[in-house]
């Protein structure tokens, strides 16, 4: 009985061959050459997982790749080997997604309404200023125009750069104030210049300086600057 149970179990494994080899000669024959596909394995294990559609999702509202794969813990690589799997190409989605966004807004400076260019939300005309001056409405030299075009340090008779500043004074202005931040504004480098003038220095602790302008508060108070 026993190798009779064996025959009949073997025969029931041979009927289901056949019928699962026809079955794939039928989608083969559907699918033609497979190897043209080229379907990405790796994508193919993460269909089932919920993860894949939602990655698809964010991607093609204009989330990138990094910015997805922050969210699920894994590399860049992994999400777009994940999207491949989808048919999802660079231009669904991502950056090229938010530069088309983009620009359907105006530019986030006030009182242009100019359309924005890019990611950035400006308009070429203010972008290329911030890119060149740091700032979308730098300080142009017709601002210092009333001071006749000279550097506005008390006794200092060079031409002014830019700030209302000769290239000298602008450059220290610039370190001082981006790099130690001795001082705060315009207004309040003039007023260090002038202090440094009437302590008869030109290099001195910055301490000292203020140290002096708390001790000397009547020459200070008037704003030597005023943005009009």
């Amino acid at each position: 009985m026993e190798k009779l149970d064996l025959y009949i179990e073997w025969k029931e494994l041979v009927k289901k061959s056949k019928e699962i080899n026809a079955r794939k000669r039928e989608i083969k024959s559907k699918l033609g050459n497979v190897s043209e596909l080229k379907i990405d394995s790796y994508a193919f294990k993460e269909f089932n997982k919920p993860r894949a559609s939602d990655m698809k999702e964010m991607y093609v509202s204009g989330s990138t790749l990094q910015e997805i794969g922050d969210i699920y813990g894994v590399t860049r690589e992994r999400v777009r080997q994940i999207l491949s799997g989808f048919g999802v190409d660079r231009n669904d989605g991502g950056i090229a997604k938010k530069i088309e966004m983009a620009k359907s807004i105006p530019c986030s400076v006030d009182d242009c309404n100019t359309l924005a260019t890019g990611v950035h939300g400006y308009c070429r005309h203010h972008y290329i200023r911030v890119r060149n001056y740091g700032t979308p409405k730098p300080k142009f030299k017709r601002e210092f125009m009333e001071n006749d075009g000279g550097c506005l340090v008390e006794g200092c008779d060079r031409p002014f750069s830019a700030y209302g500043l000769c290239n000298k004074h602008k450059t220290n202005y610039y370190i001082q104030r981006e790099r130690y931040k001795n001082v705060t504004d315009l207004n309040d480098f003039l007023k260090v210049q002038k202090a440094k003038r009437m302590m008869g220095k030109t290099k001195i602790n910055y301490s000292k300086i203020r140290e002096f302008m708390n001790n000397n508060p009547e020459h200070f108070k008037k704003d030597l600057y005023v943005r009009k």
